[in-house]
């Protein structure tokens, strides 16, 4: 059975990168009932792959392969059935809709509305995301769901703070995130820490870079 809820995975590169790489660790997590939100590219970066090549490929590979399938269909019917948005896994909250960005998950953030002077306003509190650690897990109601959405990125990097509001609605009761690539996790993620556990995949192909770590 695997041990986390939600996963929540930023794919990198089109082609064997996503095929070999990120499907079978995918269904393994929803052959362990586990929920997975796979997140590509919204623009076109060199040979990452977007979210309209990955809905095409996540279709072929669901004809092949029938957890997939089955994955695939239980996440569009959540999604149809909630407006369209990406749902909570059962038992959770809604994201505020206000909420346009991860950086609630990382540590140490202050994202307290600031007056004109720069002090933080008291009477003004900016809505969070449910906390990960106070709301039920509730293993019993788990059902394998593949969901796909944009990142709302146009590069080979990730900005946690600038993301996409269906990767925002995705981090409500995501417990794992899995960012996939040496622009995501090492260039601009690598001293990022999230309130989840994260773990971050990468070949590292620049001597000097390598040097460094």
């Amino acid at each position: 059975k695997f041990p986390y809820r939600r996963c929540l995975i930023f794919v990198d590169n089109a082609g064997a990168d996503v095929v070999l790489g990120c499907f079978p660790l995918a269904r393994e997590i929803l052959r362990g009932g586990g929920e997975v939100v796979l997140a590509a590219n919204s623009l076109p970066a060199i040979n990452d792959i977007t979210l309209n090549e990955l809905v095409d490929v996540v279709d072929r590979a669901s004809d092949i392969c029938p957890i997939m399938k089955e994955a695939r269909k239980a996440a569009i019917a959540a999604q149809v059935a909630n407006g369209g948005r990406v749902p909570p896994p059962p038992g959770m909250m809604q994201r505020p809709s206000s909420m346009t960005n991860l950086s609630s998950m990382l540590i140490g953030n202050d994202s307290s509305p600031r007056s004109s002077s720069g002090s933080p306003k008291e009477d003004s509190p900016v809505p969070a995301l449910p906390s990960l650690h106070s709301q039920p897990r509730t293993d019993a109601a788990r059902e394998p769901r593949l969901y796909v959405v944009e990142n709302g990125q146009g590069s080979p990097c990730l900005d946690l703070t600038r993301v996409s509001k269906d990767v925002a609605d995705a981090t409500v009761g995501t417990d794992l995130v899995i960012i996939e690539g040496m622009g995501r996790s090492i260039h601009t993620n690598f001293a990022a820490k999230l309130k989840c556990d994260v773990l971050k995949l990468a070949m590292i192909k620049n001597k000097h870079l390598a040097s460094r770590l």
